[in-house]
This record gives C-alpha cells, structure tokens and sequence, in this order.
C-alpha cells in the first residue's frame, strides 16, 4: 500500500493566523483577568476546540448573547463577522482580536467600494455561511448571493428594476473553483450587453488544494479526505475528487478508516481541510499503516 499526502494538506494560512492569534491572546486575558470569546467556533476542528477551550476561549454561538458581553476579549475567527455586529461589540468595552482572513478582509474592501446605485453585486457563495454573511454586510447597494448555475436566474429581477450598468462578481474564499467558472460562463453569455467585472477572490490556497486534489484523485486507487464535515473548504474538497474518483472518503478521525477496505496494492491519496491540524493526518495515516 502506497500513500501520497497532498503537500496542501492541513492549515491554511487564514487558520493558522486566527489560532495563533487566539493562543497569543490568552495570556493577555489572564494578565488583564479578562473573559475571552469567540464568535462561533475558531477551526472546524472538534480537537482543536477542546484544546481551546481548556485555555478559558469559550464560544459564542447566538449574536444576541454576544452582545451582552460587556469588559472582554472578544477573538473575530477567519471567516470574519458582519459589519454592524463588529461595530456593536465595541460598545460593550470589549477589546476585539481581529482574526479575520485577510483574503476575506480585501473582499469587504471591494464589495464597499464596488457599492453604488450603477453596479450589481454578485457573491458567488453558500449564502447561509459566515464569510458570506459578512461579505454581504459590506454593500451599501443591490447584491444577491448564488450558489449554482440556476441561480444565475435571480439576476433578472435586479437588473430589470434597477439603473444597472455593471456587473462586479467576487467569490468565497473556499468556493469550488470549477463550478465558480461554470457559473462565469453562464452570467458572461446571458448578460453581453452589460459590462461584467470577475474578481476571482477564490484564495490561492483553496484553488492550489483543489487541483491537487484532483492530480492525486486521477493518480491514486482511493482518495482520503480529512476534517470536518462543517467546513465547507473541506467539504468542497471532497466533491471535487469525487468529479474523477467514484472511490473518495471522508474522514473525520482514525476509527473512520475502519469502515474502508483496502487492498495491499492501493495507492491512496491524501487531502485535509484547512481547518485540519497536522497532528490530526499523522495520526490517521499511522493508523492507517498499523491496519497491514
């Protein structure tokens, strides 16, 4: 049994610099006897939470208790948070640690910028998802989220009410390049007579694991994805190997590779999320080797 282990594999710079930035934080928390938070959980990683949250970081979930918090240290993870809801946590003294991507930061730049009575705003995104929730708290003027081909039909009305002369895309950070370029195809031949801006905001890291996924997914018998099945670069990782693999598995811990049947001649290929710590696929691959 051969193992190839994607060299993309595990965090990405984005994670890594809001987890390095929470641990940094709580010795600042003990030295002021501040509380410290988060908005939502840091990594979609259940180890590294359980990690953090024997260092005191508690998670906010509901943004209605958020705001109650008053006199704390408050981390913003990756993905960012709205507008508004930044600038309402400062009211309550809370000091914030802004972890924000700054790959995500430059779209709340753009789309600010880009915000005007004249332009349209398409995010191409999960619309239910943080990075995108964020995104869209940065335009002053007419946006709309999709997430398909289909849904390139919900420009129509946009363009038809409104003085629409311009049409600026932008993507989340850990959308699926391929179907990102699909979606341009369509919105380019549908609408040739406006002007049409792509600003393919995909980061470097997302699209660099995809194509390497897909290398190791033509090259490989059985395709390994680890993380968690709540992060969407991960998940997103998974249906792009399963666009030439039909033998791709998820998996979140060791025991998920019992459920695997390996011959001893497979060649395995080996992704992670960028939320997966690298402790996390040494640990799978050495169980994986342990079972031969």
């Amino acid at each position: 049994m051969k193992i190839t282990v994607g060299q993309y594999a595990g965090f990405c710079f984005g994670v890594k610099r809001a987890y390095d930035l929470a641990i940094q934080s709580v010795s600042k928390a003990k030295k002021l006897k501040k509380n410290i938070y988060t908005f939502g959980p840091l990594i979609h990683n259940e180890r590294v939470i359980d990690s953090l949250k024997k260092q005191q970081i508690e998670i906010i979930i509901d943004e209605k208790e958020l705001l109650q918090i008053k006199n704390s240290i408050i981390i913003v993870r990756s993905h960012g948070i709205k507008k508004e809801l930044y600038n309402n946590i400062k009211l309550g003294n809370n000091e914030i640690i802004d972890a924000t991507c700054p790959f995500v930061k430059k779209i709340h730049s753009l789309v600010s910028e880009k915000s005007n009575n004249n332009e349209l705003i398409v995010i191409v995104g999960n619309i239910n998802h943080p990075e995108v929730i964020g995104i869209v708290s940065y335009s002053n003027s007419h946006i709309v989220v999709i997430s398909n081909e289909r849904e390139v039909e919900l420009i129509d009305n946009l363009l038809l009410d409104n003085n629409i002369n311009t049409i600026n895309i932008f993507a989340q950070t850990t959308f699926e390049t391929i179907k990102y370029e699909k979606i341009i195809e369509k919105i380019n031949n549908k609408y040739h007579n406006i002007k049409i801006n792509s600003y393919n905001t995909i980061c470097a890291s997302t699209k660099e694991r995809q194509d390497e996924v897909l290398s190791l997914a033509k090259k490989n018998d059985i395709m390994l994805i680890i993380g968690s099945k709540q992060s969407s670069n991960t998940m997103n990782l998974y249906k792009t190997a399963s666009l030439v693999s039909d033998k791709v598995y998820f998996i979140e811990k060791k025991e998920d590779v019992n459920n695997i049947h390996f011959n001893i001649n497979d060649k395995i290929g080996v992704s992670a999320g960028a939320s997966a710590p690298c402790d996390l696929i040494r640990e799978i691959m050495d169980y994986a080797k342990s079972r031969f």
